[in-house]
């Protein structure tokens, strides 16, 4: 986590475009899940999963916000991540994906496709 906010800090300071921040918060979430350390531990990957969000939500980076928050989401499913205890965040990343896209504009064409 200090390393993520550590890059996240210092792209902040010199990124002349919100991509910049966006391509390295991927980079960042890349090098991370190559580690077994993070990939192993559910509680690393949901706080990279909210500090990433915050951060996109900070800059008003819906289109951002939206490809994460389905990325995340179908990858947290697919590896059985969710369960009692993470509800709340579960339900975060169904707001973000469903406020993202309605800010986008894009729910009536995701709405017949399965999240």
């Amino acid at each position: 986590m200090a390393a993520l906010s550590y890059r996240i800090k210092v792209a902040q300071n010199f990124a002349k475009q919100n991509t910049e921040v966006v391509d390295l918060l991927q980079k960042t979430v890349i090098d991370f899940a190559k580690s077994k350390d993070v990939k192993n531990s559910l509680v690393l990957r949901f706080k990279i999963y909210q500090s990433v969000s915050i951060i996109l939500l900070q800059q008003q980076d819906y289109k951002s916000l939206e490809k994460y928050s389905l990325k995340t989401f179908n990858e947290f499913t697919k590896e059985k991540l969710f369960n009692k205890n993470d509800h709340d965040t579960k339900l975060q990343m169904l707001t973000y994906l469903i406020n993202s896209l309605q800010n986008d504009r894009n729910i009536h064409t995701h709405y017949n496709k399965r999240i």
